[in-house]
């Protein structure tokens, strides 16, 4: 993939960070860098809301497939049933997104193929959002990544900051949240490889934020949830 992020990208995040938000927008604007498919995987087997797999219609129109539920007709069916597709795709070397579910339960599905995952040739992030009430602090955000490695035998390659309310996230709550990730990224000595942000936001600090940026114009996942 270009943007110097590697095929295999793993996604984990506390539930109610806008994980899968973050990773519906990496696909689609990783897409528009490269002309092979882009695979984007719902591992999701915890969490029914929210989850990838609901926009596959959306995302195939942009090229990228949704690997899901491995039983057919089950787009609406909490079943904790995977795809040993992603499997595969790591094996072929195709560009792929991991999107777990919202929990330290939800790396549990890495077992699957965690073997085939060796240091360097794959990105683990880890998306963190300043305003979510369970991880919020400087001690929680790295007890979670820390765990995450723990359960997952994977070394995490860089911190998402997607610190957000929803339509009253405003600037001044970005360029707060930034403040409290940078340190934890400082402690844990990872990068922050993104930081998520409303374009009409963007504008406006544009020249304020230190890492990277992934903007969108609006929310794809929560659509409904931004008036």
């Amino acid at each position: 993939m270009k943007k110097n992020f590697k095929k295999t990208i793993v996604v984990a995040g506390w539930y109610g960070t806008g994980k899968t938000e973050f990773c519906v927008n990496l696909a689609l604007s990783l897409k528009r860098d490269i002309s092979e498919t882009i695979y984007l995987a719902d591992l999701d087997v915890i969490n029914p809301y929210f989850r990838s797999r609901d926009k596959a219609d959306f995302l195939k129109s942009h090229g990228i497939e949704i690997i899901g539920n491995n039983i057919n007709d089950s787009l609406n069916q909490d079943i904790p049933a995977l795809d040993n597709k992603a499997l595969r795709h790591i094996l072929q070397g195709d560009n792929l997104i991991v999107d777990l579910a919202g929990s330290l339960n939800g790396l549990k599905p890495l077992s699957i193929f965690k073997r085939h995952l060796k240091e360097g040739e794959y990105d683990f992030f880890v998306v963190l959002n300043a305003f979510r009430s369970d991880v919020n602090t400087i001690k929680t955000m790295i007890e979670f990544i820390q765990n995450a490695e723990i359960i997952s035998a994977l070394k995490v390659t860089g911190i998402i900051n997607n610190s957000h309310l929803l339509h009253m996230t405003t600037p001044e709550l970005i360029l707060e949240s930034q403040e409290l990730i940078e340190k934890v990224s400082q402690k844990v000595n990872i990068p922050i490889k993104l930081t998520l942000v409303k374009t009409e936001i963007y504008n406006i600090i544009n020249n304020k934020i230190t890492s990277p940026i992934l903007t969108f114009d609006e929310l794809i996942m929560r659509k409904d949830w931004q008036n």
